[in-house]
């Protein structure tokens, strides 16, 4: 199987085996946000220059939600900071990573009814979702076995930022867990970490704004 885009893995990560978020929604929308990009930095068509994201390439990525993003890139003559373009991708990066992954036969839909009537829709992963791969990736990294390549240390990076390091299986303290994760990130391009840390302080953002 040709392996997921980082927008995935960190989709899969981020939900039980029943299909439920491990973590806010808002939250994991910012981090598939920042994946996106993340993917779109490694394949050429991004980066990041001081103060504003730039468009290299505006050739077709193979991937639709890459395209889309590229297209909302292009279709906008203003410069943009990291921030306003995860801003922007963010509100729709939940639903059509989910759509994606439910068209490519790798989550599966289910519904049932809550007791007030209400009912409720989610995706579990399928059984052939490369979830385990994807761990393992992490997990030689994490224990120094094996240099992860970009897309695992910013995937690394990612489940820091989103506290998503308990679902790893990685027997290590978390503080200490925490500390591996990001010295990998360390190691990656500068605009790979710049993404990232926007991530992180926008979701810090939206947790405290409702106590302005």
């Amino acid at each position: 199987m040709q392996r997921l885009t980082l927008r995935d893995e960190v989709y899969l990560l981020a939900h039980d085996d029943r299909g439920e978020p491990r973590i806010h929604t808002g939250s994991l929308s910012f981090g598939l946000a920042g994946a996106i990009l993340i993917d779109l930095v490694l394949s050429g068509h991004v980066t990041v220059e001081p103060g504003r994201v730039a468009l290299r390439d505006t050739a077709r990525t193979g991937d639709g939600i890459g395209d889309w993003a590229i297209a909302q890139m292009v279709g906008d003559q203003l410069p943009r900071q990291p921030r306003g373009w995860l801003g922007t991708i963010a509100r729709d990066a939940y639903d059509r990573t989910t759509g994606g992954l439910h068209a490519a036969g790798l989550v599966t839909k289910t519904s049932y009814r809550r007791l007030l009537g209400s009912m409720v829709v989610r995706y579990p992963p399928a059984p052939d979702a490369p979830i385990g791969s994807t761990r393992a990736r992490v997990w030689y990294a994490v224990n120094g076995r094996e240099t992860p390549d970009d897309q695992c240390a910013a995937l690394c990076g990612l489940v820091g930022t989103l506290r998503l390091e308990s679902t790893l299986n990685v027997n290590l303290p978390s503080g200490e867990l925490l500390s591996r994760l990001s010295y990998l990130l360390d190691q990656q391009q500068p605009a790979v970490r710049e993404i990232v840390g926007t991530v992180s302080t926008m979701i810090t953002e939206a947790a405290i704004s409702p106590y302005r």
